[in-house]
């Protein structure tokens, strides 16, 4: 939204696919992308500015994150930033990235006057939060810890069951 739409960006990525760039904006206009995610759990991306350069204010051309109240700030020539934001309340939280050109004038800053966003993760924490299929119940955190490729419910539970090399539960 905004006055630009956020494009594709097939030149420039984190990842070495593509990434999602703010829209063209003259002065005094914003380029906005949005999204929400529900419940408890890790949003986590990468972004990159090519803007004018405040030296830390912010009132000038700069890119914004929103995750609910907290806002994260970027600007002038930044290479890929990893941006990690936790959520610990149930409910739908809305995230913003928005690009912002200051009032002065139409001089583009920076080599492509633009905010880019690569590599989007949400990650839910599950509504059950630990084994139901263990005589001991092993928390689903201890496991995501340890076995950093388990990604659900079905494998948390698995993994729990396994038989170790001493014959009983691992």
């Amino acid at each position: 939204s905004g006055n630009a739409v956020w494009v594709r960006d097939t030149s420039v990525s984190y990842d070495g696919n593509e990434s999602i760039r703010s829209g063209v904006i003259e002065s005094d206009q914003r380029s906005v992308l949005e999204t929400k995610v529900t419940g408890k759990g890790t949003v986590s991306f990468y972004w990159k500015a090519s803007t004018e350069d405040s030296g830390g204010g912010f009132d000038w051309d700069h890119g914004e994150f929103h995750a609910d109240d907290e806002v994260y700030f970027i600007e002038g020539e930044t290479d890929w930033q990893q941006i990690t934001h936790t959520f610990t309340t149930d409910g739908e939280h809305t995230l913003q990235w928005i690009y912002t050109k200051d009032d002065f004038d139409d001089t583009p800053y920076g080599a492509n006057d633009r905010l880019w966003m690569d590599a989007f993760a949400w990650e839910p924490v599950p509504a059950v939060e630990e084994t139901q299929t263990t005589e001991v119940p092993v928390p689903f955190a201890w496991l995501k810890e340890n076995f950093p490729t388990l990604a659900d419910v079905a494998a948390f539970e698995a993994k729990a069951n396994e038989t170790a090399a001493n014959g009983v539960n691992a």
